[in-house]
């Protein structure tokens, strides 16, 4: 069929189409459902009886059966008359020309023979009976859609035929909406649809291809399904599919229909029920609980006969299964299918609870299963069983009386407390989680010496438990659940043993100290009516508070030892909040002598506290106290010294500007009190009994101390960096203005008493970086003088204290000072280093006794400038020409190395290690230089002449010959390997950055094979694939378009997957690499980080199946076993190389077993397998690779290669050794 055109029609138009009984039209002409009932709207009744006439009349030449005697005989088509747009029902059509004054109107007689009228509806119709079909039946549902709620003539013929349609599967989907219409309306004849509809739909739903629709319209059909209906045996199989359709299942309302499959008969109850009990393995919890309601809900309907089949033939049979489910029992957990049919069981409970005769039933099927089992020597069947027993807690069967439901309480009261205290781990833990759920609910009526042995068993005994701290975190999230409950009275009965809780805020488990937290979290927040209304008046009707358990001095114990990012430190800091911030309008005055309080308890301890407050202190509240924190800093400094002695005044008194009037205004702050600690606990009556804290030390006398000093700036710095997006906005920019002004005058105090004490003058630095540097001209002179002056001093360069400084002076976007600071001094040590190598002979000259110190510190500052974020944004961007004076000064350490290289000592005013940290920066400069028109600097060309510079002066020191000779050879061996890996790594680096040129690509490649023909390669493997991968990224982003630049021919395909096979072959023992890598954090990362960016660059480039995939990866492999033979004959295992390569080689997902093995088997029976030393190396290799990798590497492989090495045995050849490697190159691994 072709789709409907969409044509605007006129009524008159429609009217005519159907006078022409041309159903086709009518058809094409609804396009929606609004205009096809706007359409048919537009016709009068005789002609919308008439249509109805033709509809049914083309619907019932579908059908073989002869139904004419359905068609109403009726006269010819009664036209319809327009009168200016009106349709009047007269027998004439009046045309819709305008009228005229004169003359008569023109009639059209459009009456016609009855066999015309029926010639024409099968005329127009197609001849395919499916394109016929879907015609008649779109017209059908249009009109009884219209005609709503009155049914229409031949009702019964039409449900005849479309009965016939459903069967022959004609049309089915537009025939089963007629036919739900009828249904629903219950008009003539829609009796005789429910069987065909339900079998029609059953085997639709039954489709994968089904839709929920499909489940409503096949539910809508249920009450045909009965034990007389006689369909049923034909289509046993479609309902037993049906019974486990996800699709159902998933319809809540389907359950009424899934209940009436088990009530056909009692062999149909058993055979759906084995379906259901195979279906459960691989259902969901939710679709598990629908077969809850199933089953429950055929429970309560059941005859007495069929209930009998249900109890003893299904229920029993999922309740034995359960109680024998397997464990997981290092998760303490069911299965998956033992949560299934515990939440099968559960449901199945709750639907029969409010039914005495099925519930009856229900508890019949449990009672022999249940009792016997909660006292099986087996202690996971007593874990099923007495979770079975709390899911149905309390059992009152309706049938019995006080006394006997007495027993039978007594009975579960005694069987609850015994899984509590049960020998079983397991049993306990279970029993601890089910318990929560009944004690609220029933506590009540439960007896008092059974609620008194629950709470001791709880609070004494499983909140204590050594064998698990899974069972201890449970029992304390029971009593929070208690307390959650906001039941008064329960609470109120627990008090007295909330006091046994304390010791498990020190628990070793950090989930169980959580657990602790969060109740003494609950106890905080416990505001019952009632509580509260007894709290003051007496205290045996007043809830234990939180600081009734734990003090707040022991709470910032607990605090000290938590972590700075744990989750325990965070509810810590929300239950301490209050007491140190009190909200109480009286008590505001001493807060800062709370958080000086808190400082003294440690300095690391309040700065974790603030860090994580941002939950409980909100940005208004924070800048109130941070401003108020400066001030009074300010006001005390400004008054005061350090040691707390006032300063001395003048005694001519001098006019006051009105501007230091305001500024000594803004600065007063709270005066000075010693206020004593009520409440400081959160307890006003616990806190009064402890008699080390009754008075708070007053601010001035604490203010002595640098380290509370000290504290006080570093929470103000923590407060403004958590705070500082939302102080940005709008509505806090007054606020900000005045602190920031506070924190401006305040600082200029304290700076003058503090400058020479390190300890506050990192946070006054701190503070000072978050103002304009237009105002901290004072620090920024201080910091570059201060740097000057701790290098004249002796006794060595304060590191730490030079990083500090030189981080504020970049802070204050003033890096340049410090590069051409650096500079200078790097010059100088230059110059006098080769100035003495110069003059050995001659007398010796006098130079700076600090120029040393002076290049160290300068290196160190250089550092600290190129990793500064913000610093090294703008040298780059306002200051290139600063870098390249810093360059051409750092380029004098090329001679240097040139003329320690020569002698026999090093240089006494530029050690190894000041060498090598100088030429590591000379290079690192490379990179950050931009290639511009005002620097005129091209990287590649600089990068160029330094391998040359290499090639010439330092790889030669590497040559066998060099290492003959003791005196040169052995002192220059690790200076010169630490240089080497200096050039390679900023080589990978310069390749990252910014496009390689083509000629130093191949430079670089030829440099890469030299050092792989010395015996340094052996310690450069890792540098050597750093540069690698840096040449194969720098290859494949130009190649892929990301780039501009060429690439010479073969090099990713050949050149540099053969470097990387030979670097990866270079002979290494497994104890150098060992001490190159395992001890170094950073080089492992660096090196793992090179070999995934390896991998990744060949898969954005290379074909899964490439030939270079599989030489990267054999490379890795043959490297684990040129490791392997590198290790001593005594050693166990694999070395520390080998098992970080196969790591890495696991971690691909490339790599698939079979693909290792053949790998493995190529490698072997190219010649490892021959000698006696590779056998031995594969014989460990397949030990533990097989033992501790076996997804990587099966018995079955493993079992293949020692066939293999087993048939290599008997081979003669064996290779010489070639072993030797120049023990020369001993690394400074402090240097390196």
């Amino acid at each position: 069929m072709s789709k409907k055109e969409s044509v605007k029609l006129t009524p008159r138009t429609f009217s005519s189409w159907v006078d022409k009984r041309d159903l086709v039209k009518i058809y094409n002409s609804f396009t929606s459902d609004a205009v096809a009932q706007e359409l048919l709207g537009s016709l009068g009744l005789p002609k919308k009886k008439a249509l109805w006439n033709y509809i049914c009349e083309a619907l019932f030449s579908l059908s073989p059966a002869e139904h004419s005697h359905a068609i109403v005989p009726r006269p010819a088509s009664v036209p319809e008359v327009r009168v200016n747009g009106f349709i009047r029902e007269n027998g004439e059509v009046e045309l819709e020309d305008p009228p005229r004054r004169h003359g008569k109107r023109r009639k059209i007689n459009n009456t016609s023979s009855e066999e015309d009228s029926k010639e024409n509806v099968v005329l127009h119709l197609p001849e395919n009976p499916s394109d016929k079909a879907s015609i008649v039946l779109s017209c059908m549902k249009h009109y009884l859609a219209h005609i709503r709620d009155k049914e229409p003539t031949n009702t019964r013929t039409v449900v005849d035929v479309l009965n016939f349609m459903l069967s022959t599967n004609l049309c089915g989907q537009k025939a089963i909406q007629i036919c739900e219409i009828i249904w629903r309306k219950r008009w003539t004849g829609y009796e005789v649809l429910g069987a065909q509809c339900f079998q029609y739909m059953l085997a639709t739903v039954v489709n994968n291809n089904s839709k929920k629709a499909d489940v409503k319209r096949l539910v809508l059909y249920k009450e045909v399904v009965g034990p007389t209906a006689p369909f049923i045996p034909g289509i046993i199989p479609s309902m037993a599919m049906c019974l486990t359709s996800k699709i159902v299942l998933s319809d809540s309302s389907s359950v009424g229909l899934l209940s009436r499959f088990f009530t056909l008969s009692a062999k149909y109850t058993e055979l759906f029920h084995s379906h259901v009990k195979k279906a459960m393995i691989n259902q969901t919890k939710a679709e598990a609980k629908v077969y809850g309601q199933v089953y429950g809900l055929t429970l309560n309907k059941a005859s007495p006969e069929l209930q009998d089949i249900l109890k003893n033939k299904c229920i029993q049979d999922f309740i034995q299964k359960y109680i024998n489910v397997h464990w997981d029992l290092k998760a303490q957990k069911m299965k998956p299918h033992g949560l299934l049919l515990e939440t099968f069981l559960e449901e199945l409970y709750f639907s029969t609870a409010s039914n005495p005769v099925g519930f009856k039933v229900l508890l019949d099927a449990f009672e022999p299963l249940l009792w016997r089992n909660l006292s099986s020597a087996n202690p996971l069947q007593r874990a099923t069983s007495i979770t079975l027993l709390y899911m149905m807690y309390p059992i009152e069967p309706p049938n019995f009386n006080r006394v006997e439901q007495e027993m039978l309480n007594n009975k579960q009261n005694e069987f609850i407390l015994m899984s509590l205290e049960d020998p079983n781990h397991v049993v306990r833990l279970i029993s601890v989680k089910k318990v929560r759920y009944i004690l609220a609910d029933t506590w009540t009526v439960m007896p008092r010496p059974f609620r008194v042995a629950v709470c001791n068993a709880i609070f004494n005994k499983l909140a204590f438990d050594k064998s698990s701290s899974d069972i201890r975190r449970e029992a304390l999230i029971t009593i929070r659940s208690f307390i959650n409950d906001d039941n008064y009275h329960m609470c109120l009965f627990m008090s007295k043993f909330f006091k046994f809780l304390k010791p498990s805020i020190y628990d070793e488990n950090k989930q169980v100290r959580k657990a602790m937290l969060q109740v003494l979290q609950a106890l905080q927040e416990f505001r019952h009516p009632k509580a509260l209304a007894n709290e003051q008046s007496d205290d045996r009707a007043r809830v234990s508070r939180c600081w009734d358990i734990v003090s707040l001095r022991e709470l910032i114990e607990v605090m000290s030892t938590e972590e700075a990012t744990s989750s325990n430190l965070r509810i810590e800091v929300e239950l301490a909040f209050k007491s140190i911030h009190p909200e109480e309008a009286a008590k505001e005055s001493s807060v800062i002598n709370r958080v000086i309080w808190l400082i003294k308890q440690g300095q690391q301890l309040a700065r974790n506290f603030y860090e994580n407050s941002l939950p409980v202190l909100p940005t208004e509240k924070a800048i109130v106290f941070m401003t108020k924190v400066m001030g009074r800093l300010g006001a005390h400094f400004r008054d005061f010294d350090k040691k707390g002695k006032p300063k001395k005044k003048e005694n001519t008194e001098k006019p006051v500007a009105k501007s230091r009037k305001r500024k000594g205004a803004m600065l007063e702050s709270a005066e000075e009190t010693s206020e004593d600690l009520e409440n400081f606990g959160g307890n006003k009556e616990q806190e009064e009994s402890k008699s080390q804290d009754k008075q708070l030390e007053p601010v001035a006398e604490s203010l002595k101390n640098p380290a509370i000093v000290a504290g006080l700036l570093d929470v103000v710095m923590i407060l403004w960096v958590k705070h500082a997006k939302t102080l940005n906005e709008k509505s806090h920019t007054e606020a900000l203005l005045k602190f920031e002004s506070t924190v401006q005058q305040s600082l200029e105090f304290i700076f003058r008493e503090w400058k020479d004490n390190i300890q506050v003058l990192g946070p006054i630095l701190h503070i000072g970086s978050m103002l304009p540097s237009k105002g901290m001209k004072r620090l920024l002179n201080f910091c570059i003088n201060r740097i000057k002056l701790l290098i004249t001093n002796n006794g060595g360069i304060p590191d730490q204290e030079i990083k500090m400084l030189a981080t504020g002076v970049c802070n204050w976007d003033s890096a340049d000072i410090l590069l051409e600071m650096t500079g200078e001094w790097l010059a100088e040590c230059i110059k006098t280093a080769i100035s003495k190598s110069k003059s050995k002979a001659k007398k010796q000259v006098e130079v700076d006794p600090d120029i040393e110190s002076k290049a160290s510190a300068g290196l160190l500052i250089l550092e600290k400038v190129i990793t500064h974020p913000v610093a090294h944004a703008v040298i780059v961007e306002k200051s290139p020409t600063a870098l390249l004076t810093l360059l051409k000064a750092a380029e004098g350490v090329k001679k240097v190395i040139d003329q320690r290289l020569t002698t026999q000592t090093p240089v006494p005013s530029m050690p190894d290690n000041l060498i090598v940290s100088s030429f590591k920066r000379y290079v690192a400069l490379i990179n950050l230089i931009p290639s511009t028109k005002e620097t005129n600097f091209n990287p590649n060309s600089e990068f160029g002449s330094v391998l040359t510079w290499t090639e010439k002066i330092i790889l030669p020191r590497t040559s066998e010959a060099e290492l003959s000779s003791f005196l040169v050879g052995r002192r220059s061996a690790p200076l010169v390997t630490q240089l080497l890996s200096v050039v390679l790594r900023c080589i990978a680096i310069a390749a990252h950055k910014s496009p390689m040129s083509k000629e130093l690509t191949t430079k670089v490649v030829n440099f890469c094979q030299k050092i792989l023909s010395t015996p340094a390669a052996t310690y450069l493997v890792s540098s050597l694939i750093c540069t690698a991968s840096g040449l194969f990224v720098n290859g494949v982003l130009i190649k892929k378009g990301k780039r501009e630049g060429t690439v010479a021919k073969d090099l990713l395909e050949v050149t540099v997957p053969n470097l990387l096979a030979a670097i990866l072959d270079a002979p290494a023992k497994a104890s150098k690499l060992e001490m190159l890598i395992e001890r170094d954090t950073v080089a492992k990362n660096e090196l793992k980080s090179n070999i995934e960016e390896l991998y990744n660059a060949h898969y954005a480039i290379f074909p899964r199946n490439a030939v270079q995939i599989h030489t990267l990866d054999k490379s890795f492999v043959k490297a684990v076993f040129n490791t392997l033979l590198g290790a001593d004959s005594g050693d166990s295992g694999l070395p520390y190389f080998a098992e970080f390569l196969i790591n890495e080689f696991q971690h691909s997902s490339l790599i698939t077993p079979e693909k290792f093995w053949l790998m493995i088997r190529e490698l072997v029976e190219g010649g490892l397998g021959i000698t006696p030393q590779g056998r031995t190396a594969v014989e460990v290799f397949l030990v533990v690779v097989g033992t501790k990798w076996p997804s990587l590497l099966p018995y079955k492989y493993v079992d293949k290669c020692h066939q293999l090495l087993s048939s290599l045995a008997s081979d003669k050849g064996e290779p010489e050794e070639l072993l030797d490697l120049n023990q020369s190159f001993a690394i400074d691994q402090d240097n390196l």
